[in-house]
């Protein structure tokens, strides 16, 4: 029996997007911010707008993490983004109007309210602590995280000389992992104390 999950498709999107962003970076501009909007837009419609948590930091942050492998024209670089984020919604729409118009009107709620702002809901908000990834991810990395090589490369690296990263694919790394953490975890952190809270109002 087979099993596909909304996850495996966005992680699919996720990592297209950052290929482009790479092949931009290398001077293919084109090309990359073709697969970078393509993987917005596709990944708006596989899970919703969750898909900027992974991909905007790490276009955004370019400047830093590729600062030493490439002489881009930064205002270039924003610039192509902006645009490239404006196909990525247009890709999202040019399925979604049609559909919403050919659907009826029980569909086209579902559509453009169910699975748009309740995605938007559903995709930043869950009920848990800050702390909740925290506890998680070393579980999720076993047993990759005790392998050697990682604990003595992350010790030179990341704790040695923490201020001194010099490898940009550790840089475009803790780009990806440190916003969409953040993020993650304060929006589980807002939801979780929002039902808190209410369960307080209405139990008192």
């Amino acid at each position: 029996m087979t099993l596909t999950m909304f996850d495996l498709i966005v992680t699919f999107w996720t990592l297209l997007g950052i290929t482009g962003l790479i092949t931009a970076i290398q001077g293919r501009m084109l090309r990359g911010w073709a697969l970078f909007s393509i993987s917005i837009g596709l990944g708006i419609l596989s899970k919703g707008p969750v898909i900027l948590i992974y991909l905007l930091p790490l276009a955004l942050f370019a400047p830093y993490w590729a600062r030493t492998i490439t002489s881009l024209n930064w205002i270039k670089w924003f610039l192509y983004l902006a645009a490239s984020l404006l196909l990525g919604m247009l890709i999202a729409f040019a399925w979604v109007l049609p559909a919403a118009n050919a659907g009826g009107e029980e569909y086209r709620n579902a559509i453009l309210w169910s699975q748009s702002a309740g995605r938007i809901v559903s995709s930043f908000a869950h009920k848990k602590p800050v702390w909740w990834y925290i506890v998680v991810i070393p579980g999720m990395l076993l047993p990759w995280i005790l392998w050697p090589s990682l604990i003595l490369t992350s010790y030179s690296k990341l704790i040695h000389k923490p201020l001194k990263i010099v490898d940009p694919a550790v840089r475009l790394l803790l780009v990806w992992l440190l916003p969409s953490l953040i993020m993650l975890s304060l929006t589980h952190s807002s939801c979780f104390r929002y039902r808190m809270c209410s369960s307080y109002i209405e139990d008192g």
